[in-house]
């Protein structure tokens, strides 16, 4: 069992706020899920609409954000499902696998009216394990699993669909390869467009060796090396922002803006838990853009903006005897909702800080706004904004470019100043002003009229 008894007692408190009325705290509403099975994704299209999958067979619906959890039917039970994803509000899929007598047995689920129907597609190949999803359109996807094609042979791979799910092509088969490689399987596929996608491979007899990714250009034909990822990678997801930027789960956090060549790893605020228990792996990361993004690990809730250089604890809810995310999605780079054991569902808004939205407000360059009023006699105000903190100077300079006044020679915070022009002891005419913030320099003209 993965739970100690200490955790049999958080269990059960944990249980009870998810079974009965939702608690807040700090940005987090428990909501109730009606279930007591772990949950494994989570997956919403919009902020209303939403799926999360689980143990046992077990989907759950919400067209209402979360409000309220409605369950679904699929037409196995006892299967474990590993991966949800919609295309929109009625076209979604589903993957899984039951293991009964030591036999395993993998199905893809689609539905095409939000799951109010959930079939097995039936496929060209025989599906064991199934370990990832990726579709980009209702037709086009991906997925990594194990199992025989129609000849008998067996691959371990990523496999390409380009109608539902019906016919599988296999691209990248372990199986095929020399050993080492043979022995060695793929864990994760996801694709950013129909031609940009990346997998995760590695040993399968070690889950804590490190994993390795290849990268396509051409929709999975032909695929490059791009080496070593640094962690070994724990949840086997993959969350591309751009055709560079990716962040993988780990036991750490794993984050590139150059497509794999260099890794920043050994994260602040993450990093500092490994080796203190499965409690704080990375239990999924909700990218917002670029560098930001959202990570949640078993007992806390981290954001980030800056690749995962500095973390910001945003909830513990391990305080609350609440354990085991297992998933994050998101919507709008301010509203998520996790899932995790025990029928665990928690929806967060998050609300930026003073300093977030100081940020949120700075531009990427320095703008001189200009003065006010132009022409003026004798007083006019200069204002200008920074991008961040620098050293300024802000000075007046007649026709000739004879310096007449110095209006700032200074270290300044980002953010918009200002600075007042006095001409009461100068002659009527043009006169300039140049800022200057490091390495930039702007200037403005205006007519001084007496």
């Amino acid at each position: 069992m993965r739970r100690s008894g200490l955790f049999v007692v958080m269990s059960m408190f944990a249980v009870t706020l998810f079974a009965g009325v939702g608690v807040c705290w700090a940005g987090w509403e428990t909501q109730y899920s009606g279930v007591t099975e772990d949950l494994n994704d989570v997956f919403f299209i919009d902020k209303t609409h939403g799926w999360a999958i689980g143990l046992n067979s077990t989907v759950l619906a919400t067209t209402d954000g979360g409000e309220t959890w409605v369950k679904q039917e699929l037409p196995v039970s006892d299967f474990r499902l590993e991966r949800v994803q919609f295309i929109n509000q009625n076209v979604g899929y589903i993957i899984g696998y039951s293991i009964i007598d030591h036999v395993v047995e993998g199905h893809l689920f689609h539905t095409n009216n939000g799951g109010q129907i959930w079939e097995i597609v039936e496929t060209n190949i025989v599906f064991y394990y199934t370990k990832a999803l990726c579709f980009i359109d209702e037709n086009t996807g991906w997925i990594v699993t194990g199992g025989k094609d129609s000849r008998g042979d067996s691959f371990n791979g990523v496999l390409k669909t380009t109608d539902s799910g019906k016919t599988w092509k296999i691209q990248y088969n372990h199986m095929a390869m020399d050993a080492p490689y043979k022995y060695w399987g793929v864990y994760s596929v996801s694709f950013i467009d129909n031609l940009h996608g990346w997998v995760l491979y590695g040993p399968i007899d070690n889950l804590q060796m490190p994993r390795y990714l290849a990268y396509t250009e051409n929709s999975g034909l032909e695929w490059q090396e791009r080496g070593l990822v640094p962690f070994y990678v724990i949840n086997n997801k993959i969350h591309p922002v751009s055709k560079d930027t990716l962040w993988i789960d780990s036991i750490g956090l794993n984050f590139t803006n150059d497509n794999g060549a260099t890794w920043l790893f050994d994260t602040a605020g993450v990093s500092e838990f490994i080796g203190q228990g499965s409690s704080h792996l990375v239990g999924g990361v909700y990218p917002v853009g670029g560098s930001e993004a959202f990570i949640v690990t078993k007992t806390i809730l981290f954001h980030t903006s800056d690749g995962g250089k500095t973390m910001t604890e945003l909830v513990n809810y391990a305080a609350f005897g609440l354990w085991g995310a297992n998933s994050i999605s998101g919507v709008g780079g301010d509203t998520m909702w996790i899932c995790g054991f025990d029928g665990m569902i928690a929806r967060y808004i998050h609300e930026p800080s003073q300093a977030e939205e100081k940020e949120m407000l700075l531009p990427k360059d320095v703008i001189l706004h200009g003065n006010a009023p132009n022409p003026f006699n004798p007083t006019t105000t200069i204002s200008f904004t920074l991008p961040a903190d620098s050293h300024t100077t802000l000075t007046v300079h007649d026709i000739t470019g004879r310096k007449v006044a110095a209006l700032a020679d200074n270290f300044m915070s980002a953010g918009k100043h200002s600075a007042v022009f006095n001409g009461c002891d100068l002659a009527s005419g043009v006169y300039f002003y140049r800022l200057e913030v490091g390495g930039t320099a702007r200037t403005g003209k205006m007519l001084l009229v007496k």
